[in-house]
């Protein structure tokens, strides 16, 4: 309970510490400064899927580390899939394979599993959505990605406090990773972290300073 509160306590402060900052000069300008690169940021994106994307293809998994998968033909679905998105044009049919891959998951490690990666449904909602000459549809395309990863975000916190045991058997192999904090306080405080992310991401309470929270 105390966490949850914190957690109250730390999106409120950040929302009226952006609120209180946004006129100052130096932040203008290095607002001015990120906004002069947002034109980079679907590259970003792109880069970022295709690594990730070549990484499972080539140990096996299926659009996570632990989604080991034999099929040969879908990994190569995965291959083709990041291949696809080195065009612009060929990236609404990079969205639609993320949606048959993602499908093929389901079927093979179960719906709710899957949820931890909604997000690759956003990402190829955004890239269809994107791509349409219709100004309502192309709107949309943000909102996908932003709503997909909160929720895994939110999701994920979840996990961690009805089912803390997943986290704490990474915890006694890596104790390293609790940074000398107490395993349960660690899961929990971690659960409580993801959360406050990834409502913060869904409500768009604020936008900058988000990335420095993360």
């Amino acid at each position: 309970f105390w966490l949850a509160l914190l957690s109250m306590v730390v999106i409120g402060a950040f929302v009226l510490v952006e609120e209180s900052i946004s006129h100052l000069p130096w932040v203008r300008k290095i607002d001015a400064w990120l906004r002069s690169g947002q034109h980079r940021a679907e590259g970003v994106l792109r880069l970022g899927l295709g690594a990730a994307l070549l990484w499972d293809w080539q140990a096996g998994n299926l659009l996570a580390p632990e989604l080991s998968f034999s099929n040969e033909l879908v990994l190569w679905m995965e291959f083709v899939c990041a291949f696809l998105l080195i065009f612009k044009r060929t990236l609404p049919l990079a969205g639609g394979m993320l949606f048959v891959l993602y499908g093929i998951a389901v079927s093979r490690f179960g719906f709710f599993h899957m949820l931890d990666y909604l997000m690759y449904l956003g990402i190829g909602g955004y890239f269809i959505a994107n791509a349409s000459p219709r100004p309502e549809v192309k709107r949309a395309a943000l909102p996908l990605m932003y709503v997909s990863l909160g929720f895994c975000l939110i999701w994920l916190g979840i996990e961690k406090l009805v089912y803390p045991g997943w986290a704490g058997m990474l915890l006694e192999r890596h104790p390293v990773l609790a940074l000398g904090f107490e395993h349960k306080f660690f899961v929990q405080s971690a659960a409580f972290v993801e959360m406050s992310l990834g409502f913060m991401i869904m409500a768009c309470v604020q936008q900058r300073l988000l990335s420095v929270t993360i």
